[in-house]
C-alpha cells in the first residue's frame, strides 16, 4: 500500500476561496508519499481557473473550471507527471469533481472522462448506497 500526507502548506496552498471568488487560483505544495518503494516528498504545482461557462447535468448547475498541474521530485527535480483537464465545481457545497483528465507520465499519455452522470440527495433514491452505479468494476476495499 501506500499513503500520501500533505507536508507542508508550501508557499500557496489550494484554496476554494481563491478560486471561487477571484476566478483563479494558482498553488504549490509538498507532500511526503510513502510505499513500498520508499518515501518521496512530491511538490505540486497548478493553477486552477473558471472558464466562465456553467454547465447543467442531471438538473445541477455547476461552473467549469480549466485545471493544470506538475508534480515533481523534490530530491531529483524530475517530473512526475503532468495533468490538465476541466473539472466542474457544486459552488454551494464547494465541491470539486472530476471532468475530462489529460494526464502524462514517463511519456505516456493518458485521456479519461470522469464527469458527473447523475446526482443523488438526500431523500433520492439509492441516496448513501455503495455500489456505483456506471463503469466500476470490482474494488478491493
Amino acid at each position: 500500500g501506500s499513503q500520501s500526507v500533505r507536508r507542508e502548506a508550501g508557499p500557496e496552498p489550494i484554496s476554494r476561496t481563491d478560486l471561487l471568488e477571484t476566478g483563479e487560483d494558482t498553488y504549490d505544495f509538498t507532500t511526503r508519499d510513502v510505499s513500498d518503494m520508499g518515501t518521496q516528498d512530491i511538490r505540486h504545482v497548478g493553477v486552477d481557473s473558471l472558464t466562465g461557462e456553467t454547465v447543467t447535468i442531471d438538473g445541477v448547475d455547476l461552473l467549469v473550471a480549466d485545471v493544470g498541474a506538475q508534480a515533481i521530485n523534490v530530491n531529483t527535480g524530475q517530473s512526475i507527471y503532468v495533468t490538465s483537464g476541466r473539472q466542474y465545481i457544486l459552488a454551494s457545497e464547494r465541491l470539486f469533481l472530476l471532468g475530462e483528465d489529460r494526464h502524462e507520465t514517463g511519456g505516456e499519455v493518458v485521456e479519461d472522462d470522469f464527469s458527473p452522470i447523475d446526482f443523488l440527495f438526500p431523500g433520492d433514491p439509492g441516496f448513501g448506497k455503495t455500489k456505483p452505479l456506471y463503469e466500476c468494476g470490482e474494488q478491493d476495499l
